[in-house]
């Protein structure tokens, strides 16, 4: 037997049929067989094939562990490009375990509106939240003042969503004015709720007043319910100074 080249038969007469060997696992070592049985010559004979479009040549591939490893690596490689190339669906979709994203929970962003002028000041807030909450009437304050921690006011008023502020006019230092930043403003909570308890019932509004009109600064509390009002006047430091149960 020897070894042949497809496209390369000078041999053979153009779209002749030839009996061949080769290994089953090795395709590509192929030999013509010189002396074929009788069987296969008569096969050969009868035999109508076409030919290969093109050229068709079949080398023989590198043989041993390197080949194979080559092949490995090859098909580790593929599948490697093929996950990169789909990354983002892969890993995009949502677990099916995890709640829809509809169900997440959510961070809202809360702000306020703060106005300002040369007289007055007042800053609101969304609904929902509570100028007495914690911080939050410090942070007021600080937002209508923090172009002039001095500065001093004539009146504040503090109603659930609203901190409203008359500043002392320039030129009126002598009024009765005081700074708005000493006020007691983490014990007011604790105020609102005891005026609450004066017979007024479920309170359904609520206001803080801080003024200097009677001379020392009066801070007056009242709360509104179904059952009347209840008011109360406390001092600078929040002190409980008068009571006044709803009538």
């Amino acid at each position: 037997m020897q070894h042949i080249n497809l496209v390369d038969l000078p041999d053979y007469r153009p779209r002749g049929i030839v009996v061949v060997r080769y290994p089953p696992d090795r395709p590509w070592k192929v030999k013509i067989a010189e002396r074929p049985t009788a069987e296969w010559r008569s096969r050969a004979a009868g035999a109508r094939l076409d030919s290969a479009p093109g050229p068709a040549v079949v080398s023989e591939p590198p043989e041993g562990c390197a080949f194979g490893f080559v092949g490995l690596l090859g098909l580790l490689l593929g599948a490697a490009a093929v996950i990169l190339l789909f990354r983002t669906d892969l890993f995009g979709e949502e677990d099916p375990a995890k709640p829809p994203s509809s169900d997440r929970p959510s961070v809202t962003r809360t702000s306020s509106t703060t106005v300002t002028s040369s007289a007055t000041g007042t800053v609101t807030i969304d609904a929902g939240r509570s100028m007495l909450d914690k911080g939050e009437l410090r942070r007021a304050i600080d937002s209508l003042t923090k172009d002039d921690v001095k500065r001093t006011a004539l009146t504040v008023v503090v109603q659930e969503r609203l901190l409203s502020v008359v500043f002392t006019p320039s030129g009126a230092e002598a009024a009765p004015n005081f700074a708005p930043r000493s006020l007691p403003y983490e014990r007011f909570p604790a105020l609102v709720e005891e005026a609450s308890g004066l017979g007024a019932g479920s309170p359904q509004s609520w206001q803080l007043t801080a003024d200097r009109l009677t001379g020392a600064l009066t801070i007056r509390v009242s709360v509104t319910g179904p059952d009347g009002t209840a008011s109360l006047e406390t001092d600078a430091q929040g002190r409980v100074i008068r009571r006044i149960p709803a009538s």
